[in-house]
């Protein structure tokens, strides 16, 4: 089947196209906010390389994910290129991938194909799986991650955008062609709600959140999101009925970030003290001091002369802003002293992370499950010749201790194996893990 194009209006001229790759290369070399941790990569020499690709795309879909490739090898969450809304449609395939146990699965799939879920895929359009990842995947994503790129079914995502036709999937339970036509009908697999949560007094259930109690006193709050204040708000005096319960567990395994804001109101829920600010830290640039660059060997440079170490901190990105501005926070009227859990996995990015770090202050919750994302920061963001748009991450983030996560993740306390058999049966077992963890505080308190 042949890929449908882009109506006229989305074939950009060649001065378009140069602008869109010169401002994503102005913008990354000025703000972004890791390069004394890319030393391997040549800006410059990057961005020379893909004039000439850019310039001969063969459409605006062609170019965009060029733009997504040229920024991916900045390995960061915060740093991206998303397309125009109209280049979309006809070319994603509604189905979604999973990663676990060193296998790619199906995770989701049309309704009318008969394959199973949760089948192990082998191979893409005949070429093995793990060769058309290592071509097709990571070049146009951030992480290295594995389990964290199937979170996003990036396999769906990239294949969608470079395949013409239908996609055929071999897998292990038959072979599944994936075409556009289908790209409506779609089902994910069914995550059985943990038995305990079903039964449990509801006390709100919306859309991004939930908040239970279950019949042995302990309260269950669900957050799949910090980017709404007015939510932030309706959850918060949500959690208010549960005052008296023994314990909390809080799931955010869904939550991909939002505002730190909101993020910290939540965490402010369970401290008596204000929690501190993390030691996050922005790149600057001193024109004078990378002119006095130019006339100087970097690598010759006395670092014991505060002004020469000036020159080559700025040089080499390495000079940056810690902001010791206290934001105003108001701490919350509620205070709850009683035991937290905190459920976290691959999903989990962004402000959510912040929401991990501060409950790691002081030890106040126990974190379970998989390691985060490992992609915190605040993007600065543009938009694109086309109607697309981009983020370049201007700052650093830490734990409160100073330790970076970036690319790595915030690791649990107790981890739990994100493992196949769990998911065929909808068995969650960092839920089990976690009501085991609380029940046994309780016991011993």
């Amino acid at each position: 089947m042949e890929r449908e194009k882009p109506s006229d209006n989305w074939q950009l001229s060649v001065e378009e196209r140069v602008y869109g790759l010169s401002l994503l290369w102005r913008e990354a070399e000025y703000n972004f906010a890791y390069w004394d941790e890319r030393p391997e990569v040549d800006w410059n020499a990057r961005y020379r390389e893909f004039l000439p690709i850019v310039m001969a795309a063969e459409d605006s879909l062609v170019y965009y994910t060029e733009l997504m490739r040229f920024l991916a090898v900045l390995r960061d969450g915060h740093t991206y290129v998303r397309m125009p809304e109209e280049l979309k449609p006809p070319y994603i395939y509604k189905f979604g991938t999973t990663y676990a146990e060193g296998r790619h699965l199906l995770w989701g799939k049309p309704k009318s194909c008969e394959v199973p879920l949760l089948s192990r895929i082998i191979a893409v359009n005949g070429m093995p799986v793990e060769e058309y990842v290592q071509k097709y995947i990571l070049p146009y994503f951030w992480h290295e991650n594995m389990e964290h790129c199937f979170a996003y079914s990036l396999l769906g995502y990239v294949i969608s955008c470079r395949e013409s036709g239908g996609v055929k999937l071999e897998t292990d339970g038959g072979d599944l062609i994936l075409a556009q036509e289908c790209k409506e009908e779609e089902v994910y697999t069914p995550w059985q709600v943990h038995q305990t949560i079903r039964e449990a007094k509801r006390i709100c259930d919306e859309d991004y959140f939930t908040v239970r109690i279950f019949d042995d006193n302990m309260a269950y709050i669900r957050v799949d999101t910090f980017a709404d204040g007015e939510l932030m708000k309706a959850l918060l005096e949500s959690i208010r009925q549960c005052a008296d319960c023994k314990a909390f567990l809080i799931d955010v395994r869904k939550n991909q970030g939002g505002s730190g804001h909101n993020a910290r109101a939540l965490a402010e829920v369970f401290f008596e003290e204000t929690i501190p600010d993390t030691p996050d830290k922005s790149p600057m640039n001193i024109a004078n001091y990378r002119a006095y660059g130019q006339y100087r060997n970097l690598d010759e440079l006395d670092m014991q002369n505060a002004w020469e170490k000036k020159i080559y901190d700025v040089c080499r990105h390495r000079l940056y802003d810690v902001d010791d501005t206290e934001i105003p926070v108001k701490k919350s009227t509620i205070t709850f002293r009683q035991p937290v859990a905190v459920l976290a996995g691959a999903d989990v990015a962004s402000a959510a992370e912040s929401f991990l770090t501060y409950m790691k202050y002081k030890n106040r919750a126990v974190i379970i499950g998989q390691n985060s994302a490992g992609t915190n920061g605040q993007p600065y963001m543009g938009q694109l010749p086309g109607g697309g748009s981009f983020g370049i991450c201007t700052m650093k983030c830490f734990l409160l201790d100073g330790t970076s996560y970036n690319n790595v993740g915030i690791a649990p306390d107790i981890y739990v194996e994100n493992r196949i058999e769990d998911r065929k049966a909808g068995f969650d077992r960092a839920m089990d893990e976690a009501i085991h963890y609380l029940r046994e505080t309780v016991a011993k308190s």
